[in-house]
């Protein structure tokens, strides 16, 4: 069912990217569910978390709207790294069925996204000193 979704943004992100959208399929329409499950944001290397959202607990973070999930993402992340972003069983509960899970997306190809990595900077200082050489002579002057 959200095979069939429209998700963005995908590919190359700014590292504070931090609005996500995933449009329903036409007329589908979720509601947040009331026990926890998790939107994840995973390094591709590792598939490790970098972050999670817990979308029955963290309601300004995740957004159900009638046609749109919105993640607002506040983290910024790693440049030159690949990621994507996986979502548990039960985040998607449709509206118009008793089910209680939805199915879990942990394919790394459905939603992928990598960050520009930052050029090396290199920063020299320098100091000048000068020095500089004050000759005090004595004079005698006769009154």
């Amino acid at each position: 069912y959200v095979n069939n979704a429209t998700h963005f943004p995908m590919g190359l992100v700014s590292k504070y990217q931090s609005n996500w959208t995933l449009l329903y399929p036409t007329t589908t329409t979720f509601v947040r569910p009331t026990t926890d499950a998790y939107i994840r944001f995973k390094i591709t290397s590792t598939q490790q978390d970098f972050v999670t959202y817990n979308v029955a607990k963290q309601t300004t973070n995740v957004i159900y709207l009638s046609d749109r999930l919105v993640i607002l993402s506040n983290v910024a992340f790693s440049p030159g790294q690949n990621y994507y972003i996986s979502i548990d069983p039960g985040v998607f509960l449709p509206i118009a069925t008793c089910l209680r899970d939805s199915m879990e997306i942990t394919d790394k190809t459905f939603w992928p996204y990598n960050t520009a990595s930052e050029p090396n900077t290199t920063v020299t200082t320098s100091t000048t000193s000068q020095s500089s050489t004050t000759t005090l002579v004595n004079r005698t002057v006769n009154i």
